[in-house]
């Protein structure tokens, strides 16, 4: 992954291990240059990895059901109170296809840190949990 790629707040995977604790997402805190720097919440413990130590997380049925998303046959959706409808239609292997209020919206959607961006450039205030 590249550091142009991500925003703070972006959830990624990397690994980092203790004697006591070993880290597999992270929540994006500040990115410098040509490092990314993660900031671990059980702790507060701030750590630097380089680009090459930080993978997307890719979408599964997990982490939308986790998120809220209903499984309906052939699609994902999620509806709050005066927003409009996120449908994730998996339409293969490479990605799933996003929509908001039955529009398809024209961008790569296989990652969490993709989906979040989606939502944030459409005004919609979700965390996502991983």
């Amino acid at each position: 992954m590249k550091a142009n790629e991500l925003m703070i707040g972006d959830w990624v995977e990397c690994t980092y291990w203790t004697p006591s604790k070993q880290l597999k997402v992270a929540e994006i805190r500040r990115i410098m240059d040509d490092e990314i720097k993660i900031g671990v919440y059980s702790d507060d413990l701030i750590l630097i990895f380089r680009q090459s130590e930080v993978k997307p997380i890719p979408i599964t049925p997990e982490i939308l059901e986790k998120n809220g998303f209903i499984n309906y046959t052939d699609f994902y959706m999620w509806k709050e109170e005066s927003l409009e409808p996120i449908h994730l239609d998996n339409y293969d292997e490479d990605g799933w296809r996003l929509r908001i209020n039955c529009d398809n919206i024209p961008c790569e959607c296989k990652y969490v840190h993709q989906l979040q961006h989606a939502l944030r450039l459409c005004g919609i205030e979700k965390e996502i949990v991983v």
